[in-house]
């Protein structure tokens, strides 16, 4: 998908539109392999399906696909049930059990998890990843695991990022996340666990770049 540049070029999920049946923006399965340039994609909301978590508020990826994004915008789409908020989903903006590679783009004000009541703890506000995961040159930040301060419910693992598989960031920042109820510390909020990145069963390596 080839957009004009990610200020011209939106999809959008419609999730603020009221009364709306929301979904998520996109479904990459069955192997696919599929390329985003210039592109905002927003507005999201994940579906719960057959029992299944309603993970991957803007895209979700399955593990036999590849994505690559680059110079796009994921932003304001959220992991959890449209109609049930009690239940929070994983990956605020993207949920990847493939192979994603994000260049120049910007993964912000994304969010897993809920402040309703009941609600509560979703991983990866920006991302969250069991696959294998390259950051370069991008930005994430304003996203949110988990419920908010001021909620009083469960906070989420991993701001911007949660990794159980292979993830590499390098020269980007990462600012201004949030897995939870807590303390701000360096502009990222924890509360949860890793209020920027939350690494658990995985390998991660970060070079060159701003927490």
């Amino acid at each position: 998908i080839q957009g004009a540049s990610a200020t011209s070029t939106i999809i959008d999920g419609d999730a603020s539109a009221a009364g709306s049946s929301s979904d998520r923006v996109f479904d990459i399965l069955g192997g696919a392999v599929v390329e985003i340039e210039g592109v905002t994609i927003r507005d999201g909301h994940a579906p719960k399906l057959h029992g299944a978590s309603p993970d991957g508020g803007g895209i979700v990826i399955d593990s036999a696909s590849a994505v690559t994004l680059d110079s796009d915008v994921i932003t304001g789409n959220a992991a959890a049930d449209a109609n049930d908020p009690a239940n929070a989903g994983s990956g605020g903006g993207i949920f990847n059990a493939g192979t994603l590679t994000l260049t120049g783009t910007t993964v912000s004000d994304n969010k897993a998890g809920t402040d309703d009541g009941g609600g509560g703890a979703g991983n990866g506000g920006g991302i969250d990843s069991s696959g294998t995961l390259t950051v370069t040159d991008s930005l994430l930040s304003g996203n949110q695991a988990g419920a908010s301060p001021l909620a009083g419910l469960p906070g989420g693992s991993g701001g911007a990022i949660a990794n159980a598989g292979t993830a590499s960031v390098e020269a980007s920042t990462l600012s201004g996340n949030d897995a939870g109820s807590g303390t701000f510390s360096n502009g990222n909020q924890t509360g949860g666990g890793g209020g920027g990145i939350f690494s658990s069963g995985g390998t991660l390596t970060v070079s060159d770049s701003t927490i």
